[in-house]
């Protein structure tokens, strides 16, 4: 490791006092936006969605619920159902009407 900032320390040497500055200027620029784009922008990206996927399943929920009151606003019209019988449906229902009608 002592190699590697030897040689960073000897490239910097290298270059003018302007050019060093504006090398610092750039780096400490360049760090902030690469961590806004490589952290920040993804976390708020998937709160977004998160928070997207929360709204349809709030809503999912509240269908749900009136769903469940209209269930059971008809099966209270309807009665309890044991003096009704439940027509036949299908095959069997075709066949009784057709009997029916002789």
């Amino acid at each position: 490791m002592s190699a590697a900032w030897d040689r960073l320390a000897a490239l910097l040497m290298e270059r003018s006092r302007r050019e060093r500055w504006l090398l610092l200027v750039l780096v400490l620029g360049t760090l902030p936006l690469g961590l806004w784009q490589g952290v920040a922008v993804p976390m708020i990206e998937r709160q977004v969605q998160a928070r997207a996927a929360l709204a349809v399943t709030r809503a999912t929920e509240v269908w749900v619920a009136e769903q469940a009151v209209e269930h059971a606003r008809l099966t209270r019209a309807a009665g309890d159902g044991a003096g009704r019988a439940a027509a036949p449906v299908g095959m069997s229902g075709l066949e009784k009407a057709l009997r029916e009608a002789g």
